[in-house]
């Protein structure tokens, strides 16, 4: 009798435990979080325009996606002045390829070339293209990643702003905000008068993928043309996206007297070089900002 009581005192909190685990009540787990993929088969490809063709293409190989971009002019500078900017750096919607375009910011220009940077990688989950435009000759425009996703790459283009096939709008900025949720895109006015224009931002995003951070390179600020920074990514990371801007170098009225004309990153993806030139001579001091956007 007195073995079957104790039994029955034992019994019941075993029970009780069991029902506990079993239900969750009064209970606490820790589950370990799934690490973040890494992105494979990372790879860089360029094309380069006909000499003085406004824009160029470049396509991801067969089977990869595009999850970066990049841009440069080649030429079309005289003593340290562009007479050619950047107005459009835009991934399709596929995300198969990037479209670069420059134009002339007058009739006659030195000899010029657009070049198309794409950074492709094998699939990468949750991987989309987003847009927002901005308000018309508002200087901005910003674009957000759906919720849960980060930005992997950047993308901008300059709608309007053209008289006779000439510019009268440069790109000042292409830049990741700091939590790597979406980007920037700065377009200003080259000149007092220009006709209506807006600015468009593109982002590159993905589900979560391990390593991702930015990193960012500042110039001296000065009155010297041209400019280039690097950025460069920690060890053991690659570029997935390239960005760029301009510090200063703008008049109290908003006019631009410097673009960018460079965001590039290297062919073997451990930076990213942002250059940018004066529009004119006898600009103010100004500076150029390089970021690279990496992961594992």
């Amino acid at each position: 009798m007195r073995n079957h009581r104790l039994s029955r005192r034992l019994v019941v909190p075993v029970l009780g435990a069991m029902v506990a685990s079993l239900t969750g009540i009064g209970a606490t787990t820790a589950t370990a979080a799934e690490p973040s993929p890494q992105i494979a088969g990372l790879q860089r490809v360029q094309a380069t325009g006909q000499i003085n063709a406004n824009s160029v293409t470049v396509a991801c190989p067969r089977g990869k996606r595009l999850i970066g971009t990049g841009a440069q002019i080649l030429g079309g500078v005289q003593r340290g002045v562009t007479h050619v900017v950047l107005t459009r750096v835009v991934p399709n919607q596929a995300l198969t390829s990037v479209t670069v375009s420059a134009h002339k910011t007058r009739a006659n220009v030195p000899s010029f070339r657009s070049r198309a940077y794409a950074v492709c990688a094998n699939r990468v989950a949750g991987l989309q293209r987003v847009q927002a435009t901005g308000q018309i000759n508002a200087n901005s425009a910003a674009v957000l990643c759906p919720r849960g996703k980060r930005l992997l790459g950047t993308g901008s283009a300059i709608l309007g702003g053209m008289e006779r096939g000439v510019t009268r709008v440069a790109l000042t900025r292409l830049a990741p905000n700091q939590t790597l949720t979406g980007d920037t895109v700065s377009a200003r006015k080259t000149r007092a008068n220009v006709p209506s224009f807006r600015s468009r931002a593109y982002a590159v995003c993905a589900n979560p993928v391990a390593g991702l951070q930015q990193t960012t390179a500042l110039s001296a600020s000065n009155a010297i043309s041209p400019k280039s920074m690097i950025a460069a990514v920690p060890t053991g990371k690659r570029v997935t996206g390239a960005g760029a801007e301009i510090r200063g170098g703008f008049t109290s009225a908003g006019i631009t007297r410097v673009a960018l004309t460079r965001l590039a990153p290297n062919l073997r993806l451990t930076n990213v070089a942002a250059t940018a030139h004066n529009l004119m001579p006898g600009v103010p001091v100004w500076s150029v900002r390089a970021h690279a956007i990496s992961a594992r």
